[in-house]
């Protein structure tokens, strides 16, 4: 999938370079998109990292919009083991959630977590810009946002992560340049960066 391939493109500098391979503690709000929790266990088991993954599921996980109550789940699992790193979807595919994004990235970057967000099914209706600049990392596919082709995703992000002075460069994992032609969409060339 296609965001799962901009948060491999992301976690893999983030967790080599920004994080020196120290062990690496992510939060994964529930519900979250399965291809991204089986992308970390993979990313763990594949380059032997330290990766302490901890899920965090508020109670009526899959309607809760309160930030209040969503807020003191993040803070409880923070106290359990410091996050270094959450991952949460702003509108869950499973029921249709929207998080409350603008108090959860106030306290990631209260807490110095880096807040990676998968935009996949909100639309500009739902996601204003400014929601779009308030976590570290917002990804979404163009073609549920614009109704493209599927192999397009875009990825937003601060150069300037965390509490770190240094910047932050992704690793593409391609790059391609579609045409139309009668009416049909056509993929002229892809490479991997």
């Amino acid at each position: 999938p296609n965001t799962t391939l901009a948060m491999k493109a992301i976690l893999e500098p983030l967790l080599s370079n920004h994080f020196n391979n120290n062990p690496v503690n992510i939060g994964v709000l529930n519900p979250c998109y399965d291809p991204t929790k089986i992308l970390l266990k993979k990313l763990n088991s594949d380059q032997h990292r330290n990766l302490f993954l901890t899920e965090i599921t508020p109670e009526n996980h899959l309607f809760e919009e309160s930030a209040e109550k969503l807020l003191f789940s993040i803070q409880e699992a923070h106290e359990k083991r410091k996050l270094d790193v959450l991952i949460c979807d702003y509108i869950t595919s499973q029921s249709g959630r929207i998080l409350p994004l603008k108090e959860i990235s106030d306290f990631c970057k209260e807490e110095k977590i880096i807040l990676i967000v998968d935009g996949n099914h909100c639309f500009d209706f739902t996601c204003p810009e400014k929601t779009l600049l308030l976590p570290d990392f917002f990804l979404f596919s163009t073609h549920k946002w614009l109704g493209n082709i599927k192999t397009c995703n875009v990825t937003i992000f601060n150069t300037k992560i965390g509490n770190t002075t240094r910047n932050f460069e992704p690793d593409p994992v391609g790059f391609s340049f579609g045409y139309k032609e009668n009416n049909k969409l056509f993929d002229k060339f892809s490479w991997v960066g």
